[in-house]
């Protein structure tokens, strides 16, 4: 069967650009969430615009949106990561502890506002924050 008769998909994940987690998130995504497809989006600060009503506020709720009819996602999966470029990075933080505090806080207000939608209150919200453990990522599901 070609790829292109695949038409639905299980999830929609919302990561940050930076290209230091991609390939590891999608593995970890497929293989330890056992989430085998997801539509992929892309954006600095990963949900930081949707949290501040920044100029992406709108792009994600509707690629969300679309993911849900379109492909069927019934999953968002927001994943957050430490030394966020579009927060600061790590230097911007008074310590690790800080930083993973602040980051988990965002993740929670990006799920409510998420739950709030009424276009899309009906899709299971997970959220990861990856860490850095013995120089590689550690995922934590918040």
């Amino acid at each position: 069967m070609s790829f292109l008769n695949q038409h639905e998909c299980e999830a929609v994940v919302l990561t940050c650009m930076d290209f230091r987690f991609h390939e590891d998130l999608c593995r970890y995504v497929k293989h330890d969430m056992e989430v085998a497809s997801f539509d992929l989006l892309a954006m600095a600060g990963s949900a930081k615009d949707l949290i501040e009503n920044g100029p992406g506020k709108e792009a994600i709720l509707r690629d969300f949106q679309i993911s849900k009819e379109l492909h069927k996602a019934g999953k968002v999966i927001i994943m957050h990561h430490i030394d966020c470029g579009a927060y600061g990075g790590s230097k911007n933080f008074e310590s690790r502890k800080k930083e993973i505090e602040f980051q988990k806080d965002q993740l929670y207000r990006a799920k409510n506002l998420i739950r709030s939608n009424k276009n899309l209150a009906d899709m299971e919200v997970i959220l990861l924050f990856v860490n850095e453990k013995d120089g590689k990522p550690e995922y934590i599901e918040v």
